[in-house]
């Protein structure tokens, strides 16, 4: 992964997590576009997402 893209794979991270900062209790109970999933169960897939990306980011900034 170059440089570059993890710039823009945190700028996507940081703006997933102002949108899911701004939800209420009732938000995260709603069905999301994934069938059988709710809004908080794609949260917690996306917060395994998100520390894998971290995780590649940190030891490419590392290695360079």
């Amino acid at each position: 992964m170059s440089l570059p893209t993890v710039e823009r794979l945190e700028a996507c991270m940081r703006s997933t997590q102002s949108l899911l900062a701004d939800l209420d209790a009732a938000d995260w109970s709603v069905p999301s576009l994934c069938p059988g999933w709710t809004v908080r169960d794609g949260r917690v897939q996306l917060r395994g997402d998100i520390t894998l990306a971290e995780r590649l980011a940190s030891n490419l900034r590392f290695t360079r």
